[in-house]
């Protein structure tokens, strides 16, 4: 019995097999990557309509709160902040509105550039090359001032200074402000100018609550606003006439070695009385030392609205005189919550001490 001799391939048919397998790799291996690319490029082009999409939703948003001041703006990208969309992040672009709402385009990844001119309704991407990824029609949009406010108390509470720091790439002509949350047209004509003090604008002596509303308008006269809310100020001693409550001791009077003075308080701003006492002794007393033993003292009868004390004493003899109030704050525009603060009040029994 004979084996069969089994026959191989020969070099021959073996280098015929890869030459045709290369040409075959040559050929496909372009329509490969080309589909890869065009896939990618589209979606890149998606991704750019998806932020247009979002670029129209922030404008109608904007377009309709901003009772025709909208001076335009370009929103640097990528941005989740200010714009809801989906899809491929770009390395850098710039999305610019026109204070019509006219939206501009251009973005760019490490593959593609995408090009929108504001007067064109369709994307345009093409190859990125480094630093030819611009729009052709360079848009400037009118931006208003930026304005960045903060408060400081001072004076034991009694005061607060604003301060704004404005920014702009145009010279600022007037920074004003004004008390309460008020619109743009009334604090142009209305407000106060506020001082300039290195790199802010500032306003000291502030000795009420409430809304602080600031402008500022640049050389090309456009102007923003931006409000403020200052809370905590209270008032341990000072000017009370323009507190909430004011009061004042009357004159020094003296009979058979007994001395007396009589104070008069009446509320202001909403404000009411809600606790008030004394004490005599060499001495004076603290605010601290009221407030944490309620018992502390003598009381003093008032009315909500009105304290008429007069309090008598020897010589020498101290009288310090607590009264605690209860005011109304607004923590947003026609919304009021109660905050309470504490004074004294403080007078001696002498021609010589005051």
């Amino acid at each position: 019995m004979f084996l069969k001799k089994q026959k191989g391939f020969t070099l021959i048919e073996l280098l015929a097999v890869i030459v045709i397998l290369a040409v075959i790799a040559f050929i496909a291996i372009p329509l490969i990557m080309g589909t890869i690319t065009k896939a990618k490029k589209n979606a890149f082009r998606d991704a750019a309509y998806g932020i247009l999409k979002a670029g129209e939703q922030y404008i109608g948003d904007v377009l309709l709160k901003d009772n025709n001041e909208y001076p335009g703006e370009v929103i640097k990208l990528p941005n989740h902040d200010k714009l809801n969309y989906k899809g491929e992040e770009p390395v850098y672009g710039e999305l610019t509105f026109s204070k019509e709402g006219k939206i501009a385009l251009m973005m760019y990844n490490h593959s593609f550039c995408v090009i929108k001119e504001m007067n064109e309704s369709e994307v345009n991407v093409k190859k990125y090359e480094d630093g030819k990824c611009k729009l052709e029609n360079d848009v400037e949009p009118e931006i208003a001032p930026e304005i960045e406010l903060e408060y400081i108390r001072y004076n034991e509470n009694q005061h607060a200074k604003i301060q704004a720091k404005v920014k702009s790439d145009k010279k600022i002509t007037e920074v004003k402000y004004m008390e309460g949350n008020v619109n743009i047209e009334t604090i142009s004509q209305n407000g106060i100018h506020m001082n300039p003090e290195g790199d802010y604008f500032s306003v000291e002596d502030l000795s009420k609550n409430g809304y602080y509303t600031v402008y500022a308008k640049d050389e090309k006269g456009l102007a923003s606003i931006k409000t403020i809310v200052v809370e905590g100020l209270v008032v341990l001693d000072g000017n009370f006439e323009d507190l909430f409550v004011s009061g004042n001791f009357g004159e020094l009077t003296s009979s058979w070695g007994q001395y007396s003075r009589t104070l008069n308080i009446t509320t202001k701003e909403n404000a009411k009385i809600i606790d008030a006492r004394y004490a005599k002794k060499y001495g004076y007393d603290t605010v601290e030392t009221f407030e944490n033993d309620p018992n502390y003292g003598t009381k003093i009868s008032y009315d909500p609205q009105q304290l008429n004390f007069t309090a008598t004493g020897i010589w020498l003899q101290c009288v310090t005189i607590y009264v605690k109030y209860e005011y109304q704050e607004e923590v947003s525009p026609g919304e009021y919550e109660p905050r309470y603060a504490s004074k004294i009040y403080k007078t001696r029994f002498s021609n010589v001490f005051n």
